[in-house]
């Protein structure tokens, strides 16, 4: 593989990452505690798991660099016990999520993914590894390629959940 997917990439997750802020300023604030699609959550939590999420890519990059470690940990901890975590960690700053602290909390993340892809070796990023089921959108045998189109896949998927416009016409 070359550079060529290096740039795809980076250029995928920059447009995500305008798309995600073009997204959050048409959220009214009074949206944000409202539920969204998925009862389980409001939209302003979905909001703030969209903004955090793409941090698993570094566990998974862990995994090609650490076959073992990552085996180990992936038999003890498994998809519904990380989602009881995500759960409760998002629950607990809920009281505190703002349309800036959403974006704050992307901007964060995605200079780590930035600095994630950077640290690929050009020809890495068709090597396949086996992920554990702890996020539904990436599991099973993946390339690393697949694990940066994550970030992609994640907005599309969680936007959808959003549930803005109903709700405020009801109110």
């Amino acid at each position: 593989m070359s550079n060529a997917v290096r740039i795809a990439l980076r250029s995928e997750i920059e447009l995500t990452r305008e798309k995600f802020h073009r997204f959050l300023v048409t959220i009214p604030d009074e949206a944000l505690g409202l539920p969204s699609k998925d009862p389980a959550w409001t939209n302003g939590e979905l909001l703030y798991l969209m903004s955090t999420s793409p941090r698993i890519i570094k566990s998974f990059l862990k995994k090609y660099t650490s076959e073992t470690r990552l085996n180990y940990v992936s038999k003890a901890i498994t998809g519904p016990l990380i989602q009881k975590a995500n759960e409760l960690m998002i629950r607990t700053r809920g009281h505190k999520i703002t349309r800036w602290v959403i974006a704050e909390e992307y901007d964060n993340t995605h200079v780590l993914v930035l600095d994630f892809l950077d640290a690929v070796s050009d020809n890495d990023f068709g090597k396949t590894l086996q992920l554990p089921d702890l996020d539904p959108l990436l599991s099973g045998q993946v390339t690393i390629e697949d694990i940066f189109h994550y970030v992609k896949r994640h907005f599309y998927t969680y936007r959808s959940q959003i549930n803005v416009v109903r709700q405020l016409s009801e109110n």
